[in-house]
């Protein structure tokens, strides 16, 4: 069985509402008949490892300051990174939030900890990142009856 969970693609950092209002209006089954409309109990959320977490996890016992002089001197920007990554949480905080709001049981994931268990506990994957993210949950999720 195959859900049509969005028809449409908003991105999420500009308009999160929108985004969210799009996921919870596309539950329609008016074109698909005999179908009960599709209400997720439990949902994971994937999010992507961020620059600035990968050089954490890279140089685990840099301080604050020994990060930033390093990534100056690879001429990264290090308050950029820190703002984008920032951001990126702020998008994964409201997407969880909302997600609780409507009584949904929340789990935030990175790329590291998704595995079979938490797979099969989802009712719908949803992916907080860029192309890599979404296609690391589409390899892992073999069967076509989650969303």
């Amino acid at each position: 069985m195959h859900y049509r969970l969005f028809h449409r693609l908003i991105p999420i950092h500009r308009n999160p509402s929108a985004y969210l209002a799009a996921a919870s209006s596309s539950n329609s089954t008016s074109s698909l008949p005999n179908r009960t409309p599709f209400k997720p109990k439990t949902a994971v959320v994937l999010s992507k490892v961020t620059r600035y977490e990968f050089e954490k996890r890279i140089f685990p016992d840099f301080t604050e300051q020994q990060l930033k002089d390093h990534l100056e001197s690879k001429r990264s920007d290090y308050d950029g990174l820190l703002e984008r990554h920032n951001r990126h949480y702020s998008c994964v905080d409201l997407i969880e939030r909302e997600l609780r709001n409507n009584g949904i049981e929340a789990k935030v994931v990175q790329r590291f900890d998704l595995d079979n268990d938490l797979i099969g506990w989802a009712d719908v994957i949803f992916t907080a990142g860029g192309d890599g993210t979404f296609l690391l949950a589409a390899d892992k999720v073999r069967g076509q009856d989650k969303p």
